[in-house]
C-alpha cells in the first residue's frame, strides 16, 4: 500500500506461480499518486517482496488498451512475453516478465 500525506494512493500484490516465479497483480495507482513515482515504487517493493519469497521471476499481464500500464512496465526493465496461464487467448491481454 502507497501513502501520500497519510492517504492510500495505490497498491499492489504478488501471487506465487511456483517456487521461482511470483505474478504481479491488482497494481493501482490512484490519480492522487500519479506522476510521483507511486507505481514505480510499488512495483520496486513487489520486486523486493519477490526476491525475499525466493522468486527469481515476475511476470504480469496489463490490457493493450493501457498504455500508460504498458510504459512503465517497460521502464521498470520488463519485456513483453507470450500470454500465460488463465491470460492465453484474452483479445486484449498484455504479458510482460522481469529476471530479478
Amino acid at each position: 500500500m502507497a501513502r501520500l500525506g497519510g492517504e492510500p494512493v495505490g497498491c499492489g500484490a504478488l501471487r506465487c506461480i511456483d517456487a521461482t516465479a511470483a505474478e504481479v497483480k491488482r497494481m493501482y495507482v490512484r490519480k492522487a499518486g500519479r506522476g510521483k513515482g507511486t507505481a514505480l515504487a510499488i512495483l520496486a517493493d513487489l520486486e523486493r517482496r519477490a526476491r525475499g519469497f525466493g522468486v527469481t521471476r515476475v511476470l504480469l499481464e496489463t490490457g493493450s488498451r493501457q498504455p500508460e500500464a504498458v510504459g512503465l512496465y517497460t521502464r521498470a526493465g520488463y519485456a513483453r512475453i507470450p500470454l500465460f496461464g488463465r491470460y492465453v487467448g484474452a483479445p486484449f491481454s498484455v504479458c510482460f516478465g522481469k529476471d530479478l
